[in-house]
This record gives structure tokens, C-alpha cells and sequence, in this order.
């Protein structure tokens, strides 16, 4: 081979590679930047999707704390319907009880409450005795709850008796009227206990359950 034919091999060479170098050039940044908005395309699909699935989480955990919430109510709801079941057995298991002293005691008993239940005006029994007649409220609370009996229920006991006595004017004539409050606790506040000394409208008496 002769020099003239290596020179220009030489040449073609340098050249073939220039122009390579050129297209390089040319395409290297369009391949990046290609390349960069695949990148820029995955990262934002990543946050879309992790915005996505932190939404969700969120919809999910509302729709778990409202569920709770719902639950909660419902058995709060139970709970209290339960504790007025229990408290209105308890009362009624307490008026029986207190009717069989009275009778035990030689007393005539109508167990008004339990015959009237909401409409039973105030009283719960009804208790004759030769000439006298004794309208009784009975309350079964523990002496330790947090509920007391103060002035304002025996001023309305006494509201409530005296409008049944004027409803039944004929049944009572000639008869002596008392008013007794029944607990099996002392559950009287001081505004309670107060008002029965000053006015002797209204006996208490303690009966505790057996």
C-alpha cells in the first residue's frame, strides 16, 4: 500500500470521526433532555401516585374514625338505654318492696306507679289506713351516687299530690291526707332536708331494700 493511498485512509478516518463527533454533539443533548423528561415524567408519576395513595389513606382512615364514631354512639346509645332499663327495674322492684312493708304493716296498698307508669302523677303508691290516706314517692338511689334529692323534687312532689287530691276531691273526703317521701338511702341534700323541718307538709322516711 502506498503512502498516498494510507494518507487517505488517514483522512477518511478523521473525517468519519468529525462527523460523528458533530452528530454526537448534535444528539447528546436531546438524548438527555429526552432522557430528563423521562426522569421528570417518572418522578411525577411517583407523586402522583403517592398523592394518590396518601388520599386514599386518608378517605380510609375518615371512613374508619367515623365507623368508630358510629359505633361508639350506637353503644353509647345502648349503654344508656340499658342504664334507664336498669333504673326503671330497680325502681320497680323498690316499689313492690315498699308496698310489702306497708302491708306487713297492716296498710290497704294500690301500686299506682306500676299501674300508670309515665302518667302516674308523682306517686308511686297509694297506702289507706283506717282514716288516713298516704300518697308515697319511692326513689331507689344509692346514698354514694352522684344524684341527691333536694328541694326543688319534694316541692314538686308535694305540686304533683296536691293536683291529684283536687282531681279526686270525692275518694279523699273524710279522710286525713299525708305525704311521704320514701328512699332506701339518705340521698336528701342539705336544701332538701332544710325545707322538710321548716315545712311540715312532707315526711321522709328511709327504707332500705332488703
Amino acid at each position: 500500500m502506498t503512502t498516498n493511498m494510507l494518507f487517505i485512509i488517514l483522512i477518511t478516518t478523521i473525517i468519519t470521526l468529525l462527523v460523528m463527533i458533530k452528530i454526537i454533539e448534535k444528539n447528546v443533548p436531546l438524548l438527555l433532555k429526552r432522557k430528563k423528561l423521562e426522569w421528570d415524567t417518572e418522578i411525577k408519576d411517583k407523586e402522583t401516585i403517592k398523592q394518590h395513595q396518601n388520599t386514599e389513606e386518608m378517605k380510609f382512615q375518615q371512613i374508619v374514625k367515623e365507623e368508630k364514631q358510629k359505633i361508639f354512639k350506637e353503644n353509647r346509645k345502648e349503654r344508656t338505654k340499658q342504664v334507664y332499663q336498669d333504673n326503671i327495674r330497680k325502681g320497680v322492684e323498690y316499689e313492690v318492696f315498699v308496698s310489702e312493708c306497708f302491708e306487713k304493716w297492716g296498710y290497704k296498698v294500690k301500686n299506682h306507679g306500676i299501674i300508670h307508669g309515665k302518667n302516674d302523677k308523682g306517686i308511686d303508691l297509694i297506702v289507706m289506713k283506717e282514716k288516713v290516706i298516704t300518697l308515697i314517692q319511692c326513689k331507689n338511689w344509692k346514698a354514694d351516687g352522684k344524684h341527691k334529692i333536694d328541694h326543688v323534687e319534694i316541692k314538686k312532689f308535694i305540686g304533683e299530690t296536691t293536683a291529684f287530691l283536687d282531681n279526686n276531691q270525692d275518694k279523699a273526703e273524710g279522710y286525713i291526707v299525708k305525704r311521704v317521701y320514701v328512699t332506701s338511702s339518705d340521698i336528701l341534700d342539705s336544701s332538701a332536708k332544710n325545707f322538710l323541718k321548716q315545712n311540715n307538709i312532707v315526711e321522709h322516711v328511709i327504707i332500705p331494700m332488703i
